[in-house]
């Protein structure tokens, strides 16, 4: 099992598996949501620890699917994504572990853990995309995943705080996606890779500044680089658990691992 490609999709399975069942289980099902939830995070620890020591092993983890028009989702486990998919199976069984207590007894328990394990998916898809393509897929499933969340309370000031959210990242998504479009029609499919990407390539450097400031600007948003945070002190109104999660897990760490990326592994 250690030396299997698939390792990387399994980890983000972990979560997403887990997480599709509990929004099919009835309300009243705390013991086995719970269950599923511990279970989820537990096997995700356990993995990252197998795809840690293959990699200090020399093992190589790598692994495409076609999609289309010759675009394919790429799962690569590098030593930079095995640091971020760590902190995120570390983090996320300890934000499990107090979610579940923090919300004892409130309702709509299986709506939040479902698109909680959904959240941790698209992190664990981001630290294992090995090329653009696919990772703005996750990025751009981690906003769609992350905002039940924040507007989790129902309440007009989480409704208020959702609008805002969306507001900022979805512009930031569509800054990104256009720099990746354009980059793909400049040089073709992007891989990560790291002695970059870009390297050797003769390419018009004004579109590649431009490139670049609309990649940076739109992974800023999630990072919450000022002048683009202005989300993020709105979006607290979401249950404690969630700021944790935004803050420590997913949403902020994603977007400052994805400049990280572009920065070293395309340019």
């Amino acid at each position: 099992m250690i030396t299997s490609p698939w390792l990387p999709i399994w980890v983000v399975l972990t979560s997403f598996i887990p997480g599709i069942i509990i929004f099919l289980l009835p309300e009243e099902r705390h013991t086995l949501r719970t269950s599923l939830n511990l279970l989820g995070a537990g096997l995700k620890i356990l993995l990252v620890g197998v795809l840690l020591f293959g990699i200090y092993e020399g093992v190589v983890y790598d692994i495409r699917l076609p999609v289309t028009l010759g675009f394919e989702l790429h799962f690569h486990a590098t030593a930079l994504a095995m640091l971020f998919a760590t902190l995120s199976a570390l983090l996320w069984f300890v934000t499990t572990i107090y979610a579940v207590g923090y919300l004892h007894g409130s309702p709509n328990q299986a709506r939040f853990f479902g698109f909680f394990s959904l959240c941790v998916s698209a992190t664990t898809g981001i630290a294992f995309a090995g090329n653009l393509v696919t990772f703005v897929f996750f990025y751009e499933a981690l906003t769609l995943a992350t905002y039940p969340l924040v507007v989790h309370r129902g309440t007009a000031e989480s409704i208020r705080a959702g609008r805002v959210y969306l507001f900022y990242t979805l512009g930031g998504g569509a800054m990104l996606m256009a720099g990746a479009v354009w980059l793909n029609a400049l040089v073709g499919p992007v891989r990560f890779i790291e002695t970059g990407a870009l390297a050797g390539m003769d390419v018009s450097p004004t579109s590649l500044r431009i490139v670049f400031f609309l990649l940076v600007a739109g992974l800023g948003v999630k990072a919450s680089l000022v002048p683009l945070h202005g989300w993020l002190p709105i979006v607290m109104v979401a249950p404690a658990p969630v700021s944790a999660l935004l803050h420590a897990v997913a949403v902020v760490k994603a977007g400052a691992f994805g400049i990280v990326r572009v920065v070293y592994d395309v340019y």
